[in-house]
């Protein structure tokens, strides 16, 4: 088993890759500058050959967005405010499985408080 950090990881790949994405709920205040870079997401999420895992609080991915910069590089195209992973749920909820904290261990959602 390796573990490491999204920019260590760049270059590598894996069969299983699962990725941490969960945040404090106090710390959702602070800077999500790190997860809005697109280069990060990525890497994140294009290194596992069989298998991603994404770990992470739904609601609070879903009400991110961010700039993408066209894959072209025209910058007309450049989508801003893209709910990037708003759409990476809906493609797994499409295309794979999304699997709830009861689900794995049998406890309610937490709802906040």
């Amino acid at each position: 088993m390796i573990i490491n950090t999204v920019d260590d990881f760049q270059g590598d790949e894996r069969d299983i890759i699962i990725v941490s994405m969960v945040r404090n709920k106090p710390i959702w205040r602070s800077s999500s500058d790190f997860i809005k870079q697109f280069e990060r997401i990525n890497v994140a999420l294009s290194r596992a050959r069989c298998m991603l895992v994404v770990i992470g609080s739904m609601d609070y991915l879903s009400s991110i967005a961010i700039d993408l910069p066209d894959v072209n590089g025209n910058k007309d195209l450049d989508r801003h405010s893209f709910p990037v992973y708003k759409e990476i749920i809906r493609t797994i909820q499409a295309k794979g499985k999304i699997l709830q904290a009861s689900d794995l261990i049998g406890e309610e959602k937490y709802d906040g408080k």
